[in-house]
Order: C-alpha cells, then sequence, then structure tokens
C-alpha cells in the first residue's frame, strides 16, 4: 500500500513581522498556501507506506524522525529564510498521534490530515521545540 496524503499545519496567531516556513529535505522552505494576520496555513504530501510490521508510516522529504516519532519542522525567523531577524527557530509538530484508522480514512477518501499550532512560544517569541497539538490530527 502506497499513497500520497496532504499534511495541512495551521499556525494560529504567528508572532507579527516574522516569517514561517514548512522544511522539505535538508534546506527546501515551503512557503504558506495561505497567509493572514491571525493564521498561516502549510500543505505538503507525505507517502503513506506499510512497514515490514504491517503498521503504516508517513515518509517523505517532508517527514522527520524515525520510527514512531515522525515529525515535521516548521521554521521561522532565519530558518525561514528571512534574513533581518535574530529569531532563529524550529518547531517539532508530531506525527505520532495520528491513527491507523486517520490514515485509511485519508488515504481511501483522498481527504486531508489537518492539525493546528500556537504561533507565538512561551517567551512570546516564534514557538519552537516540540509544540502542543491545538485539538489533534483530524481528517477534513
Amino acid at each position: 500500500m502506497a499513497a500520497d496524503i496532504t499534511l495541512r499545519v495551521i499556525v494560529r496567531k504567528p508572532p507579527p513581522g516574522v516569517a514561517f516556513a514548512m522544511q522539505s529535505g535538508s534546506d527546501a522552505l515551503i512557503a504558506p498556501v495561505s497567509a493572514t494576520k491571525t493564521k498561516l496555513t502549510f500543505e505538503a504530501t507525505a507517502t503513506l507506506r506499510a512497514a515490514a510490521d504491517g503498521s503504516l508510516r508517513l515518509s517523505g522529504p517532508i517527514v522527520k524522525g524515525s520510527g514512531d516519532k515522525r515529525f515535521v519542522y516548521i521554521n521561522s525567523g532565519q530558518r525561514a529564510g528571512q534574513k533581518e531577524t535574530f529569531w532563529d527557530r524550529r518547531a517539532k509538530v508530531f506525527l505520532t498521534d495520528i491513527g491507523p484508522k486517520q490514515l485509511r480514512a485519508c488515504a481511501a477518501k483522498e481527504a486531508v490530515l489537518e492539525t493546528e499550532i500556537d504561533g507565538v512560544g512561551r517567551d512570546g517569541g516564534p514557538c519552537c521545540a516540540t509544540v502542543p497539538l491545538l485539538g489533534g490530527w483530524r481528517v477534513v
């Protein structure tokens, strides 16, 4: 089984004046598909495959990590290509909460897997490190 799955990450309330991008590969950047003052929306494709043990795994240039600790990066500031800033961060958006039912439903319906994160970290700057998901992953 192999299928392309669209992952959508919505960044809520990003700090003003800070660029954000989704990381692909080691250094390629994906711009938001839509951007307002209160919301940035990123979309990219991951490949769904069955692992040797029968479990389902997402892979591809946007998927980082291994085994059951896979994630995508949302970069900000310098890591998002913004030269004139002191911010240089990236947030890990874990895929571990995506269940096999969601993956199968998404592949069957050609739907999108979507989650949301808060764009501001505890220190008031851009979100970074492992970020909590707002409402988990859902099929839309």
